[in-house]
C-alpha cells in the first residue's frame, strides 16, 4: 500500500476534493485524512494518506453498506413505531399488514439515509478525523471515498421519499410532511453538529425526533389520532435513545476535550457528563411511571406484571453508570450495549402489554 501523504490547507482550492477521496489528477488513488494541524484556526490544516485502490483491502460492497447504515440502532428508530401501532390496535384501529411492512421498510431505509449521511458530514467537517473511534471508519480506512458514501446515502433517502409518497397518498398527505421533516432533522444533527454554538442541541433532536416526533407522527399519520399516553410514550423513548447515544459520546471523551467535542457529553467532561446522565436515568421511572398510570386497562391482570420487566435492566445500567470511573475500557461499551438493551426490553414489554388480550 502506497505511503505517500500530502498536508494542505482547508483554504486551498482542492482540499474539499481530498475530503471526498479524490486525488485531483489521478483517478487511481483514494486520498484519507490522517491528521490534522492547527484545527479551528486560520492555519487549519490536514494531511492526508494517498493510496491506490486496487491495494486496499475491504469487505464487500454488502458488509460496508450494512455498517454504514448502523442497523444496531435500528431498534432506536423501528421500536417506538411498533409500539404506538400495538397501542392503536388496542383501541381498536384497524390497519393493513401489507401498508404497515412498507411502513417500516420506509423507516429502515429513512434511518439508513440518515446515519450513512452524518457519517458523511462528520467526515467532511473533520469531526471524525479528530476522534480515531468516530463514526463507522468506512472512509478513514478507505473501503469507500467519501463521495461514494454520500450517494449512498442519497439513494436511500430518494427509496424513503418514493414508499413515502404512496403511502402518503394511501393513509394521509401531512404522513409525507412528516417523513420530510423528520429527515430534515436527521440531517439538522449531521449539519449543525459542526457549530459550537449548538451544543446541546443534538440531545434535544435525538430526544424528539426518536421519541415524541416518530410516535406521534406515526399516529396522526395512519390513524389521525394522538392522546396524552402516546406523547408519554415518546418522550420515553427519546430520552432511551439520547441515553444509547450519550454513552457513546462519552467515550470520546478520553479522545476529544470542550474545544473539539461536538456534543454536550464532550462539552462537560467526564464528570459532569456522568452525573447529566444519571440525572437523565433517574428521570425515565418518573415517565414510564406517568405512561402506565395514563394507559387504560381494566383491573390488575396477569398481563400487568409486563411492565416491571424492564426494572432489571433499569436497576444494571443505574449501578453501571454511578459506578462508572472512566471513559476508557470495556465498561462504557458495555454501558452504551446496556442502554440499547433497555430501549428494546421496554419496548417489547409495552408491546406485549398492548397486544395480549
Amino acid at each position: 500500500m502506497s505511503t505517500e501523504f500530502v498536508t494542505i490547507a482547508k483554504t486551498h482550492k482542492d482540499f474539499k476534493n481530498y475530503m471526498l477521496g479524490k486525488v485531483p489528477g489521478n483517478i487511481n488513488l483514494i486520498s484519507v485524512p490522517v491528521k490534522a494541524f492547527n484545527a479551528e484556526t486560520e492555519k487549519d490544516q490536514v494531511t492526508f494518506q494517498l493510496m491506490n485502490k486496487d491495494k486496499v483491502s475491504a469487505p464487500k460492497f454488502s458488509v460496508l453498506s450494512t455498517q454504514l447504515m448502523r442497523l444496531k440502532w435500528l431498534t432506536l428508530t423501528l421500536t417506538p413505531v411498533i409500539c404506538a401501532f400495538a397501542y392503536l390496535e388496542g383501541l381498536g384501529f384497524n390497519f393493513n399488514l401489507f401498508n404497515m411492512a412498507l411502513i417500516a421498510i420506509t423507516i429502515l431505509f429513512a434511518h439508513a439515509s440518515i446515519f450513512i449521511l452524518n457519517d458523511f458530514y462528520d467526515h467532511l467537517f473533520g469531526i471524525d478525523s479528530l476522534r480515531p473511534k468516530g463514526g463507522t471508519r468506512v472512509i478513514q480506512k478507505a473501503w469507500l471515498d467519501a463521495s461514494s458514501v454520500r450517494t449512498l446515502g442519497f439513494i436511500f433517502l430518494t427509496l424513503a421519499v418514493v414508499i413515502g409518497v404512496y403511502l402518503a397518498y394511501v393513509y394521509n398527505w401531512s404522513l409525507l410532511v412528516y417523513g420530510a421533516l423528520g429527515v430534515s432533522i436527521g440531517w439538522a444533527y449531521s449539519y449543525f453538529s459542526k457549530f459550537k454554538r449548538f451544543i446541546g442541541l443534538n440531545a434535544f433532536i435525538i430526544n424528539m425526533f426518536m421519541g415524541p416526533f416518530l410516535v406521534l407522527g406515526f399516529s396522526w399519520g395512519i390513524a389521525k389520532y394522538y392522546n396524552t399516553s402516546l406523547l408519554v410514550m415518546g418522550l420515553l423513548f427519546g430520552l432511551m435513545a439520547y441515553l444509547c447515544i450519550g454513552f457513546r459520546h462519552i467515550e470520546n471523551l478520553y479522545l476529544s476535550n470542550k474545544k473539539l467535542g461536538t456534543s454536550i457529553v464532550e462539552y462537560l467532561g467526564f464528570d459532569k457528563a456522568r452525573l447529566f446522565l444519571l440525572a437523565l436515568l433517574f428521570a425515565l421511572p418518573i415517565i414510564y411511571i406517568f405512561l402506565c398510570v395514563s394507559i387504560n386497562y381494566q383491573g390488575f391482570t396477569p398481563k400487568t406484571l409486563l411492565l416491571f420487566v424492564p426494572a432489571m435492566s433499569y436497576l444494571l445500567i443505574v449501578k453501571s453508570t454511578y459506578d462508572l470511573k472512566s471513559s476508557m475500557g470495556s465498561t462504557i461499551v458495555n454501558l452504551r450495549n446496556l442502554a440499547a438493551m433497555l430501549h428494546v426490553v421496554t419496548g417489547l414489554s409495552l408491546i406485549m402489554f398492548f397486544i395480549i388480550k
